[in-house]
């Protein structure tokens, strides 16, 4: 059986597979520069998934919130209180008890509802991209109670290898820099780093919040296009 007779999906794990095996076996893939386009694409690619999981955001609320709320609705309520951002009132006795959460001065300079204005592009985006472009995002359906203390953005390609193709698929492997950036004034602030957000180094006065250098793959489809793929191969065979 020919590979185009397989189902898509196999002939592309079988293709992925007889690469690995050629690249493990010691054939370099050369560094080069990324097209100014195909960096256009992975910031697109990269900023998409910033907007839609919110890193620097934590799921907490709507409050006030009682005991019966908290469990499974707000995993950080303790750190939250215990730096500030929550107020906590304890009643009942040993025997029944309840405890509830409410904002505090500090914790309404951060506490979201609704979705914010990127989200809402993202959104309309797809819906387009789908076939919907006059469909209004449902406001309701997209609203979340969060903390949120700052934004992660892609900021550059620092490194890149040369596609490697096999049959019809080439794959194409990049090292991004991602950048952290303030929207509160309280991202690098002790309390809020205190609570285990994913956040670079305190950066210089005027310098960029950067995060270390991480490894992406891509596919590139026959029209330009770009998809992420798990997949590592030459000098970054053993990178996460």
């Amino acid at each position: 059986m020919h590979t185009h007779e397989l189902h898509p999906r196999l002939a592309r794990s079988m293709v992925r597979a007889a690469l690995y095996v050629v690249l493990l076996g010691g054939v370099a893939a050369c560094t080069r520069s990324v097209p100014s386009a195909q960096e256009a694409a992975i910031r697109s690619i990269v900023d998409e998934g910033f907007v839609a999981n919110e890193p620097l955001c934590i799921a907490a609320g709507p409050f006030p919130l009682d005991s019966a709320a908290v469990r499974g609705t707000c995993d950080k309520c303790q750190a939250l209180y215990e730096q500030g951002f929550l107020a906590r009132t304890i009643s009942g006795d040993d025997s029944f008890g309840s405890v509830s959460y409410d904002l505090t001065d500090l914790g309404r300079r951060v506490y979201r509802t609704k979705a914010d204005a990127a989200l809402l592009a993202l959104v309309r985006r797809r819906l387009k991209v789908n076939g919907r472009p006059g469909e209004t995002p449902d406001m309701d359906a997209l609203a979340k109670p969060r903390m949120c203390f700052g934004q992660t953005r892609f900021h550059a390609v620092v490194d890149s290898l040369a596609p490697v193709t096999m049959g019809a698929y080439r794959v194409f492997s990049v090292k991004v820099v991602n950048e952290a950036r303030d929207t509160s004034g309280l991202l690098f602030d002790p309390r809020t780093r205190a609570l285990g957000l994913p956040l670079p180094e305190v950066p210089k006065p005027g310098k960029p919040a950067l995060y270390p250098p991480g490894v992406m793959s891509f596919d590139i489809n026959p029209d330009g296009s770009l998809d992420t793929d798990d997949m590592r191969y030459g000098r970054w065979v053993n990178e996460p």
